[in-house]
């Protein structure tokens, strides 16, 4: 079974957070999160503030279904602002959004490269973020929403 993949995108107000082809990005909306595959019909959505899930190709032919179980079965996860927008057309995936860091996913010395970015460049909105995101992370790892 080949697997199908669809171009992915995520921009920022000042740069390209990731660019790969990949296998599913789930996405958090104004009403839920929804997943988008390749061949996925045209779509334009709001987001909201919370993850982005990306699933990267493989090797070998495994359901994508069964791959996916939890929060950990992710390959690279982005928190990102509430003001975005998901643009699907042609099987390519656009998301644009104000702020975008990295929480999960390869990286080089145990540091992305966005993290390393945020920790250099930060003005007083990105630092709020910044620290949004990591107690929102936190709370996601222990389980711990009002």
């Amino acid at each position: 079974m080949e697997e199908k993949l669809f171009e992915f995108k995520l921009l920022t107000g000042k740069r390209e957070a990731f660019s790969s082809y990949v296998r599913c990005v789930i996405l958090p909306g104004e009403n839920g999160e929804f997943g988008v595959l390749s061949n996925h019909l045209n779509l334009i959505s709001n987001l909201t503030f919370g993850l982005v899930k990306i699933k990267k190709p493989i090797m070998s032919a495994i359901d994508l279904v069964d791959s996916i179980k939890d929060e950990n079965d992710f390959d690279e996860m982005y928190c990102i602002s509430e003001s975005g927008i998901a643009h699907f057309f042609e099987d390519k995936l656009v998301v644009t959004v104000d702020y975008a860091i990295k929480v999960f996913g390869d990286d080089n010395n145990g540091e992305s490269e966005e993290a390393t970015y945020k920790k250099t460049n930060l003005n007083n909105e990105e630092q709020d973020f910044y620290n949004l995101s990591q107690e929102y992370m936190n709370k996601i790892n222990t389980n711990k929403f009002k």
